[in-house]
């Protein structure tokens, strides 16, 4: 009634005092509240595995503001609550609001690689009673980001070749771009590590403990916070000197943000180990003496295959620059005991790396480092290769048995794995080989079956007989010398 204008008479005159009106309303359909309809065209765009844009077109009518949520794995469980006002980092049931407001493009950073997101989108608009969503009708749009962006980046580097670890080296050292160790907390901290939270907040979480930091941006450093950045191959470890201007010390690929009094401190210099008799403990992490009796530092389960894999990297990045020796023969023969700690242990670190492989978050981390580094950390993307490095001489790990595929004219294709998932046996199909041995490793390096197989229509099959559900490692041995590593998943 009051919106139409024939309900109005208009005059001129000046008014002294305002009248009274009674109105009385009868009949008709109950006024409806709610916007008038939901936000159209969803759309995705520049998605990686760590950021993208989420747009929609707007709804129109009386709509004046979108509420949008974003979960992962599964839709929204939960609607928004008329009459309250949502802000970013807020969640509602299993989903997050990522933005509240006119805004039709949400640009998001900490997303996780390989990881389903769902998106929804309320319409809202005020009223008497405050704000009111649109509940029966919602703009509903789903994406799944990469599972990692390597691309071509190990075009050329062939594992069998006996010329693999240099070139490896090689295609880590160069194109490099070296960001300075005082810019970590505008990069990778603000930029990926943070995550959203109620009322406004950014949550940071110690990667040694698992400890939670909720803080109002922006990310400061210890004093005024508890972290410090964490050298995961400590200064004084560096056959360089460790000069605060030099690449290896800022290289984003072996720093961490952790909780300077409880746990960087606590490590100090001491390698990584499994503590057998505690000492200190914090949270998940603690220190102490393994069973050699050395004393170790043993960061949180869910992180100790990310930091081995920070420490294999290092090495390889770095042993021989500037003639300088990163290898752990030097390491624990000259570096610590003059230091007077104990070995690092190469087979502990070894075995994290297997027992806890890349998950989402790591490899999008080493992604969106590429992204602003320009290297990547070849053991984020290709776990196998572990298995193919000495890393106390960083030499080859059986030299006997490499031989690039491109100086043997007669080496077997490419091999295909399939069915992979694969609820039973699988099979490897080789499009050119006379006989190969198989060798098949569980997830944490260890051999399990070796045969030797006779190809029969270019067809080997691989039995599941006697193996638990998991991930697994074929190794494919050609006559021809040439070798080929599958990844297969038992279900």
């Amino acid at each position: 009634m009051i919106k139409n204008p024939l309900s109005w008479t208009r005059s001129n005159a000046r008014i002294s005092s305002l009248p009274q009106w009674n109105y009385q309303i009868s009949g008709g359909a109950p006024v409806n509240n709610e916007p008038s309809g939901p936000a159209i065209n969803p759309n995705f765009s520049n998605y990686t595995t760590w950021n993208g844009s989420f747009s929609f077109s707007p709804a129109g009518g009386d709509v004046e503001s979108y509420l949008v949520l974003r979960s992962a794995g599964a839709p929204a469980q939960s609607a928004p609550v008329d009459g309250i006002q949502y802000l970013k980092g807020d969640y509602l049931g299993n989903a997050m609001v990522i933005s509240s407001g006119s805004n039709t493009t949400v640009y998001q950073e900490g997303l996780r690689a390989s990881v389903t997101y769902y998106y929804t989108v309320f319409s809202a608009k005020m009223t008497s009673s405050g704000i009111n969503y649109l509940q029966t009708q919602t703009l509903n749009a789903v994406t799944t980001t990469p599972a990692g962006m390597a691309g071509t980046y190990y075009q050329g580097i062939d594992p069998q070749a006996t010329s693999f670890i240099s070139d490896l080296q090689a295609r880590v050292r160069f194109p490099y771009s070296r960001v300075d160790y005082g810019q970590y907390d505008e990069t990778v901290v603000t930029r990926f590590e943070f995550r959203d939270t109620t009322g406004g907040l950014k949550v940071q979480e110690c990667a040694y403990s698992g400890e939670i930091y909720v803080y109002q941006a922006p990310f400061v450093w210890f004093t005024n916070s508890p972290f410090s950045r964490e050298h995961t191959w400590p200064v004084s470890w560096m056959p360089s000197g460790g000069s605060s201007s030099s690449i290896e010390y800022s290289d984003l690929h072996h720093l961490l943000t952790v909780v300077q009094n409880n746990a960087n401190s606590v490590r100090s210099n001491r390698p990584l180990g499994n503590v057998a008799v505690t000492s200190s403990s914090y949270l998940d992490a603690k220190a102490g003496f393994d069973s050699n009796g050395n004393l170790v530092y043993e960061p949180r389960d869910e992180i100790k295959g990310d930091v081995a894999r920070c420490i294999l990297y290092t090495v390889l990045r770095y042993d021989g620059v500037n003639g300088n020796n990163w290898t752990f023969d030097y390491l624990n023969n000259t570096i610590l005991p003059a230091l007077n700690v104990g070995p690092q242990n190469l087979l502990t670190l070894i075995n994290w790396h297997f027992s806890d492989l890349p998950d989402g978050y790591e490899m999008a981390r080493n992604d969106y480092i590429q992204s602003i580094q320009q290297n990547r950390n070849p053991f984020v993307d290709n776990p196998e290769w572990v298995n193919l490095i000495n890393f106390n001489n960083l030499s080859l790990a059986v030299p006997q048995l490499r031989i690039s595929a491109s100086q043997n004219e007669n080496a077997m294709n490419e091999p295909v794995l399939f069915p992979n998932p694969s609820d039973g046996d699988a099979f490897v199909s080789l499009a050119n080989a006379k006989s190969a041995a198989i060798e098949l490793y569980s997830f944490d390096g260890k051999q399990i079956r070796l045969t030797n197989s006779i190809v029969e229509e270019n067809l080997i099959q691989l039995k599941a007989v006697g193996l638990q559900s998991g991930l697994y490692y074929v190794r494919i041995l050609s006559s021809d010398g040439s070798i080929k590593t599958l990844k297969w998943i038992k279900k």
